[in-house]
C-alpha cells in the first residue's frame, strides 16, 4: 500500500462540470504515471476487486479518477468497477432522497 493517501498533492475540483476539463485530464495523466510505476491503489472506500492494486500498464478502461461524495475532491485512482459501483450507490441514494452515505 502507498505510504501517503492517494489524494496527496491532488487538487480539489471546482464543481461537477469541471471534473472532466483540462485539470481532470492533467490529474489523470499524473495518476497514470503512478500506476505505471507500480504505485496505483484503488482509492474507493469499498474495493470490489481481489486486490486494491491497479497493475502497471492498466489502460483508461481499467481505472477511473475517483472523487469524494461531494464530487469536488479527487481521492485518487480506482478500479473502473469499484468507481462505477460507488457512483451507482450514490445515484440510487439521491433518487431515494438520502443526502449522505456513511463510508
Amino acid at each position: 500500500m502507498p505510504s501517503a493517501p492517494p489524494s496527496a498533492g491532488l487538487p480539489a475540483v471546482r464543481g461537477a462540470v469541471a471534473k472532466y476539463d483540462y485539470q481532470h485530464r492533467k490529474v489523470r495523466t499524473q495518476l497514470q504515471r503512478l500506476i505505471d510505476a507500480g504505485q496505483g491503489w484503488c482509492a474507493e472506500p469499498v474495493c470490489l476487486m481481489p486486490t486494491r492494486e491497479i497493475p502497471p500498464g492498466s489502460g483508461p478502461d481499467d481505472w477511473h479518477v475517483c472523487h469524494d461524495p461531494s464530487g469536488t475532491k479527487i481521492i485518487g485512482p480506482g478500479h473502473a468497477r469499484c468507481n462505477e459501483s460507488e457512483a451507482a450507490k450514490r445515484g440510487n441514494a439521491m433518487r431515494q432522497g438520502v443526502t449522505t452515505l456513511a463510508w
